[in-house]
């Protein structure tokens, strides 16, 4: 993940994120679902999504209270309030997404899961350290599963599910923008050294995680016809 200390756009102020955020919540509830046009998933579709769907409606769920503590702390310590506005709008969406999912998955008959191995490793990662160091845990996380919606979205023939990842794969582009803005930010008066080294690290860190991602669930992948080099190389170009 290469976040460059100096972005070359205009960054959008925290209430122009705060405004987007919400807008686009408003959006999706006006652009509902068709849940009237529900259809069965088939055997072998559902036996192929339905541990891999768990794992990342779970992901969805995670409430922020860390990041909305920190978001906070830097609000007052900068006088940004609307940053920890956006924040929270950020979350709505992040929340609007675990809902749909889960929706998906009841009328599917997938249960929910309550915790997981990779999940729980996650929200550890996110509660230590700083504003910083959860931003890039959030970015790389959001980075991996913009790309697993995308080859969701290929993978399944359910048009309720497909237009579900669809609205995913369109927010995590712009939650990806607005985490690379708040990190050029708090990076801006670093020396060169020091941002090529924390540069790198965002990379080894991204690579991780989704060498990790793309193990867990290389079924979709592979019914997608993602092979690991396109997976990464789209992981890459995401962030």
């Amino acid at each position: 993940m290469t976040v460059p200390t100096n972005i070359n756009y205009k960054p959008w102020t925290s209430k122009e994120w705060k405004d987007f955020f919400g807008s686009r919540v408003r959006q999706h509830e006006l652009e509902e679902i068709p849940w009237d046009k529900w259809i069965d998933l088939n055997e072998e579709e559902q036996h192929l999504i339905a541990s891999s769907l768990q794992e990342f409606q779970l992901g969805q769920a995670s409430d922020g209270r860390v990041w909305t503590k920190r978001a906070r702390q830097f609000a007052e310590a900068n006088g940004d309030y609307d940053y920890l506005e956006a924040v929270k709008t950020f979350l709505c969406q992040e929340r609007l997404h675990s809902h749909q999912l889960a929706r998906f998955m009841a009328l599917s008959g997938i249960p929910q899961r309550k915790s997981s191995v990779l999940d729980g490793v996650f929200r550890i990662m996110r509660r230590v350290g700083t504003l910083e160091s959860s931003i890039v845990v959030l970015v790389s996380a959001e980075c991996v599963a913009r790309v697993y919606f995308i080859a969701l979205a290929r993978s399944t023939q359910h048009p309720i599910l497909a237009k579900i990842c669809r609205h995913i794969v369109d927010d995590e582009y712009h939650h990806i923008r607005f985490q690379h803005e708040r990190l050029s930010l708090i990076r801006a008066e670093r020396s060169g050294i020091f941002s090529a080294v924390t540069r790198f690290l965002d990379r080894m860190f991204l690579r991780g995680t989704a060498f990790v991602v793309f193990r867990v669930h290389r079924r979709i992948f592979r019914r997608a016809g993602m092979q690991w080099r396109e997976f990464y190389s789209l992981c890459k170009t995401t962030s």
